[in-house]
């Protein structure tokens, strides 16, 4: 009688003293969770915090592709594009969404792998209910390999899309004075003042435009 009533009282002992090591442990991964993905800690200390979390194997998808997104961030700091680039690749075949693939785009795009950053940037538009972010990376792609014509096909989605933005009637003004048409790309100046009169931008490149026509 006396030893069930000892083994009972170990086994439950076992029990409490496995729910206290449960107990303090979701709250630590919980709070290297919260360091990962915030923005108090410097790289190397997010790096290893990030680390520890994708170790425990017990995350659910969507937070582990933004430890991911957050670790790749910290190497991106550092200047480890490689380990940035691997990071951020895992998180897209995790939970791919138009953050990641613009961000991933704008790394192609960096190296001169332009093939590598219009894909992730038209995987961004695809998967994006408001794209204009990744309309925006993808047209500054085209402008810098000189494919003008499909920049500014884009520029007219973008604007038929935010006919009130002043700044997507400057970004197409912009491809206009690239390709040498001065008098659209002025049109698009004024229309982008007449959008928003203290938009020190377009009033810059509406003066520049007229002085380049005259």
């Amino acid at each position: 009688m006396i030893r069930a009533a000892l083994a009972a009282s170990t086994a439950l002992a076992g029990i409490a003293l496995a729910a206290a090591v449960l107990a303090t442990a979701r709250p630590a991964a919980a709070d290297d969770a919260a360091v990962c993905q915030g923005l108090e800690a410097a790289p190397r200390e997010k790096i290893e915090t990030c680390t520890r979390v994708i170790a425990q194997g017990s995350v659910q998808p969507y937070t582990l592709s933004m430890i991911y997104f957050s670790r790749s961030v910290a190497y991106e700091a550092l200047g480890d594009m490689d380990r940035a680039m691997a990071d951020l690749s895992a998180a897209i075949l995790i939970r791919p969404n138009e953050l990641f693939h613009a961000k991933r785009g704008g790394w192609y795009e960096a190296r001169g792998d332009f093939p590598a950053a219009l894909a992730d940037y038209t995987e961004a538009i695809r998967l994006s209910p408001v794209p204009s972010l990744a309309y925006g990376r993808r047209i500054h792609a085209y402008r810098a390999m000189g494919d003008l014509d499909r920049a500014l096909a884009d520029c007219d989605t973008l604007v038929a899309m935010t006919p009130r933005s002043a700044y997507h009637r400057v970004l197409r003004g912009d491809v206009y004075r690239q390709r040498g048409d001065l008098e659209r790309a002025i049109a698009d100046y004024r229309e982008a003042l007449r959008l928003d009169p203290n938009h020190r931008l377009a009033a810059q490149r509406l003066a520049e435009a007229e002085r380049e026509r005259s």
